[in-house]
């Protein structure tokens, strides 16, 4: 794991970085978690559970919550720079 934190923007989120694989740098982001199952700096084993379903803090005007919700992004042909 690279990340696994809090963040202003996505709530709990988990980054997987998965090394360079044919020339690019691969990630995965799991976003708006309500608990997270993972630490920073761990290895993730195959279909081990990084975190729970949360929501993104979107009400509808009821001022309900919209409801459960997780975000996934695969992110691809990274800089090998880290910021």
């Amino acid at each position: 794991m690279e990340f696994a934190g809090g963040t202003p923007a996505y709530g709990y989120r988990v980054v997987i970085d998965h090394g360079t694989i044919e020339g690019k740098r691969l990630q995965t982001t799991y976003s708006h978690l309500s608990v997270l199952q993972v630490s920073a700096g761990q290895s993730p084993g195959s279909g081990q559970a990084v975190g729970l379903v949360g929501f993104n803090g979107w009400l509808r005007a009821s001022g309900q919550a919209s409801g459960s919700t997780s975000g996934w992004v695969k992110r691809t042909g990274l800089s090998s720079e880290r910021a």
